[in-house]
Formats: C-alpha cells, sequence, structure tokens
C-alpha cells in the first residue's frame, strides 16, 4: 500500500514476529525505526503481548498499528499463554514445536467471517510482498537465508539483533531513570 508522499514512496509494512520476547522487542524496535522514516507499520500480535510492549512514543502513534490477533486456549499450555514467557521452561522443553504450534495452525487454517483463513490471509502478505525481513543474520543462517530466496523470489533480509532505543527525553516520561550506558553503546 504505497502512497506518495513528497515525491517519497510510502512503505505499510505488516509485521508479525514470532510470540517470544526475544523476536517481539527487535521486530518492535525496527517497527519504530520504520515509523521514524514516515512509513506505516502494522505490528501484529496477541492483546496480552502488545500491552506488554514498550510505551510507543507519542510521534510514532499515528504511523504504528497495532493488531491483536486472539490465540484459542491451547491444550496442555497455561491459560491464556500468548508468548513463551507464559510457558514453564518444563512444558516447553518436553512437547516438540509441532505439538505447540499445531493448535496456531489449526486456528490460523480456520475459515473466519470474510470467508478466507488466517493462514491463506498470510500467504498472499508473503506472496504479495516486495521483500522479507526475518530476524537472523548471515553469519548463523546465510544458507538457509538464501534458500528462502530461492523458494519466494524476493530479497530476504536478514535484521541480525537489534538492541533497543535509547531512551527518549520528552514531556509524558519525565521520571524517566536515564541509562549512562547508552552513550557508551551508540559510540
Amino acid at each position: 500500500m504505497a502512497e506518495q508522499a513528497n515525491g517519497n514512496r510510502k512503505l505499510h509494512i505488516a509485521m508479525f514476529p514470532w510470540l517470544a520476547f526475544g523476536h517481539m522487542i527487535p521486530f518492535y524496535e525496527l517497527a519504530k525505526l520504520i515509523a521514524q522514516k514516515g512509513h506505516k507499520v502494522s505490528f501484529i500480535s496477541t492483546p496480552r503481548n502488545i500491552k506488554r510492549l514498550p510505551k510507543l512514543p507519542s510521534n510514532l502513534q499515528p504511523f504504528v498499528e497495532f493488531i491483536e490477533l486472539p490465540l484459542p486456549n491451547v491444550e496442555n499450555l497455561p491459560q491464556n499463554a500468548e508468548s513463551t514467557l507464559d510457558v514453564p521452561y518444563h512444558i516447553a522443553h518436553n512437547n516438540s514445536i509441532e505439538e505447540v504450534a499445531k493448535p496456531i495452525y489449526d486456528f490460523l487454517t480456520q475459515q473466519n467471517e470474510s470467508g478466507f483463513t488466517d493462514a491463506f490471509r498470510l500467504q498472499e502478505i508473503v506472496t504479495r510482498a516486495g521483500a522479507i525481513a526475518i530476524r537472523s543474520c548471515t553469519e548463523v543462517e546465510g544458507q538457509s537465508l538464501k534458500i528462502l530466496e530461492s523458494i519466494y523470489k524476493k530479497p530476504v533480509i536478514p535484521v541480525g539483533l537489534l538492541p533497543p532505543s535509547p531512551p527518549q527525553s520528552n514531556d509524558e516520561d519525565k521520571n524517566n531513570d536515564k541509562d549512562e550506558n547508552w552513550s557508551t553503546i551508540l559510540k
């Protein structure tokens, strides 16, 4: 969904990170960086995970839309489990990823009121996207990234690890304790 503004092409980017904060926080930081450039970002996650994200700076609120995707309760997982943070270690590591992901897959493949499945919508997003950003790096998964590019026939951009943005000083957050390490980190 591109629009022309001052001769620059503005993008609308959908982000649906894996339901683990090690994935969500870097993608949230990337969403803020993209929004700072004036692009629209739809950040998709569960209602509880969205509420647990750090507060979005007010100047970025017009550019970032949070899309809540409620998940069904999953057998053998705690009630209201919406991220790996909500799943005790002994449960997460005694089940295969297929067992844990199957209810989510089943949920995404159910036809909804629109007549389409969420899996179909996700497939359409990937198919129509100009590129795919993935939390990885070429040093660790270079060959896998090349395989994804050949499968999808479009650029696959490894976003690597993204540190949190430095604290912003604004009127909304006057009591924010400054982390003196940021000046060293950003050098």
